[in-house]
């Protein structure tokens, strides 16, 4: 009986080993863009193309990658990217484009069938906030090559956590730049027994956010998002703007955004720019094998996970039984056993 399976066994692995190089021959010599609205070196997006490479790793693909360098351009920039661009990708030197943020899927766009006609474009990094992502399927162009997914910042989620975790909070505070997202008055609406106050950090200096903190206390909650600017005009990243309002403020602060984590902040339910990578270079890989855009469509953001930091967590007194199952905790000190694992058993030996 064994004698007559084997060779059906042998015939099955033959067939599996030749279908394997097959499965990634459809992708294997790919070229894919990868267009970022940022530049390198700015957290969310390095972590994007970490999350992008990660995924595409190992099925022969190749990635150029731009930067289109959002924040810091000056006007006119657009034009010189587009000849930029026009100038090193040829028609038809390229087989997908991986776009991260709103200011590249803006870009290509506006000018996807002058630059790479007929090229599908999956996206990442496109917020979502009461209909603002409605714009990528405006066009026909977008409709038919555009795929991708969205970012939704866990703001409700966060909120409850932090409210859950200092049950004496009488009001909360957000500290955060871009006009069209009222995080403040949703959370009014959402929660109308406690005082909420918005700083806008694009009308106040560094030096002046950080005056408003100092004067909260720990009934109050502060919910930090991203900014990368002051009235000024003075660039921050994501790190120093963390490091700056937590270290001045006198009341607990909670953020919206993994690169944050670590850097002063209690955490929260973090939106993690790896992880809009990874679905994005997913929907990618769909593409290559054929899939058109169209058919796959628009998908919601990853779920946000709830991580905390170890040392926060302890300046603040927090009860850690009261964290939301499956919380991640970063920082957090080694148990005895798993510090001198090695030393313990290698006495044991001797």
């Amino acid at each position: 009986m064994g004698r007559r399976i084997f060779p059906h066994i042998l015939t099955i692995l033959g067939l599996v080993l030749l279908w394997m190089p097959r499965a990634s021959a459809a992708q294997a010599g790919r070229r894919v863009l990868v267009l970022n609205s940022y530049h390198q070196g700015y957290e969310w997006t390095d972590d994007i193309v970490r999350g992008v490479q990660d995924t595409l790793r190992g099925d022969g693909v190749e990635l150029l990658i731009e930067y289109l360098d959002e924040r810091r351009r000056r006007p006119g920039w657009s034009t010189v990217m587009r000849t930029y661009l026009q100038r090193k990708y040829p028609p038809n030197s390229i087989d997908a484009i991986i776009a991260s943020d709103d200011a590249a899927v803006q870009f290509l766009i506006t000018h996807h069938h002058d630059l790479f006609p007929a090229i599908p474009v999956i996206f990442c990094g496109v917020n979502e906030y009461l209909g603002s992502s409605v714009y990528v399927q405006n066009s026909d162009d977008a409709r038919l090559w555009f795929t991708g997914v969205l970012e939704q910042l866990a703001v409700k989620e966060t909120v409850e956590a932090a409210l859950r975790l200092h049950p004496g909070a009488t009001a909360i505070v957000t500290v955060g730049e871009a006009d069209i997202v009222r995080y403040d008055e949703d959370l009014r609406r959402a929660y109308p027994g406690l005082t909420v106050r918005r700083l806008r950090t694009e009308h106040l200096t560094i030096e002046q956010i950080g005056q408003e903190v100092s004067r909260l206390d720990d009934t109050t909650i502060v919910l930090l998002s991203a900014f990368s600017r002051d009235v000024t005009k003075r660039q921050f990243t994501m790190i120093e703007s963390a490091e700056y309002v937590s270290s001045h403020s006198r009341a607990p602060v909670y953020g919206l955004n993994k690169n944050t984590l670590g850097h002063g902040i209690i955490g929260g339910a973090l939106n993690d720019g790896y992880y809009q990578g990874r679905e994005a270079a997913k929907i990618a890989q769909e593409v290559l094998r054929g899939v058109p855009p169209s058919q796959i469509g628009i998908r919601e953001h990853p779920d946000a996970v709830y991580q905390f930091d170890y040392k926060q967590l302890q300046r603040w007194g927090v009860d850690m039984a009261a964290l939301p199952a499956g919380s991640i905790i970063v920082n957090q000190p080694q148990a005895f056993y798993e510090t001198y694992k090695n030393l313990i058993w290698t006495s044991v030996a001797f």
